[in-house]
């Protein structure tokens, strides 16, 4: 029903023009919102962007209004960088905006730049010091540069009363991943993996922790590959909808050298909607070199790094391809 609305005011919008044929920015900002809306991201980033060049901060108010569904909008396509700056545009006329501060926080992790992600994440907690969110993802941050105890002391700051039953579970398994208790960890996944997918509305209740994602590096890290496989892949079935589930398949489909035309589809399902994001784009190439296509991995792999240079794992695959040509 919403969609229906939404395609309605996009018909009206242009239905106008016919009547009063006059472009400016309010009618592309309105225009581009309503893409946003219905998420296709790409065209509301042609539509907000053209308002913006018109206006040019003559209207700061509709400028803002760009920039924030800018952010948005960006980054769901996997232009985290672009997204960013959008972010930071906005926050310097609201800079308390525990919102946008997360969202800061979160493209710095995505473009690898760990110190000012840890950084906006305080600024966050500083503002909500009840926002799960803020905790459970500055500790992952923590995580992946190697302060492991920080990030086990950072999700023990977080009330207990503030979580759900699924959540407690999910903390206790990653704290014990972080302590490296990966059996204990597993075991607990299991459990919650097992709770969601009999009853997927669960998610629904809570933060979106990427369990599935989570419980298949753990499984990666105990060494059980097919086993981090076998989660992704009930993963899909259960949550046919998310990107990163399909890329992070292929890539470790590529990674075990294992269906590899499987893998190959499974990424072009998702790139075309997020054609920058690099994550995807070096998936891509991964999986073009493991089928031996290195010429064409060459090119996917080079334009991840272009967009991403901070990323160990993207050079990691770029000095590789290069040794091995």
């Amino acid at each position: 029903m919403l969609n229906l609305l939404l395609y309605f005011k996009l018909f009206w919008a242009r239905l106008k023009l016919l009547v009063l044929p006059i472009y400016g920015e309010y009618y592309y900002s309105k225009i581009g919102h309503i893409y946003f809306e219905l998420g296709n991201d790409l065209l509301a980033i042609d539509y907000l962007n053209k308002s913006l060049e018109i206006n040019k901060d003559a209207d700061i108010t509709l400028t803002k209004f760009n920039w924030f569904y800018l952010g948005y909008s960006y980054i769901n396509v996997g232009e985290f960088q672009s997204s960013l700056s959008n972010f930071l545009n906005y926050l310097r006329f609201d800079n308390n905006n525990f919102e946008i501060l997360l969202n800061i926080a979160k493209c710095y992790f995505l473009i690898n730049n760990y110190e000012n992600s840890m950084l906006y994440y305080d600024k966050v907690i500083e503002l909500e010091p009840n926002l799960v969110e803020a905790y459970f993802e500055k500790s992952g941050v923590l995580f992946k540069i190697g302060k492991k105890k920080e990030a086990v002391d950072i999700l023990k700051k977080i009330d207990n009363n503030l979580l759900h039953e699924i959540e407690k579970q999910v903390f206790e398994s990653i704290v014990a991943r972080y302590q490296g208790d990966l059996e204990k960890s597993l075991k607990l996944f299991k459990n919650v993996e097992e709770k969601i997918n009999n009853d997927p509305s669960i998610l629904d209740e809570i933060f979106n922790y990427n369990i599935h994602s989570i419980y298949a590096s753990i499984s990666l890290e105990s060494g059980d590959k097919k086993g981090a496989i076998k989660v992704l892949e009930n993963a899909i079935k259960i949550f046919p909808d998310d990107d990163t589930l399909y890329n992070e398949l292929a890539f470790e489909y590529a990674e075990q050298n294992v269906k590899l035309e499987e893998a190959k589809k499974l990424i072009e399902h998702v790139i075309h909607k997020q054609p920058n994001n690099p994550y995807f784009l070096d998936t891509k190439g991964w999986v073009l070199y493991k089928m031996n296509k290195t010429g064409e991995a060459k090119s996917y792999i080079e334009l991840a790094l272009k967009l991403n240079p901070n990323c160990d794992e993207i050079k990691l695959h770029y000095n590789k391809l290069i040794t091995n040509q």
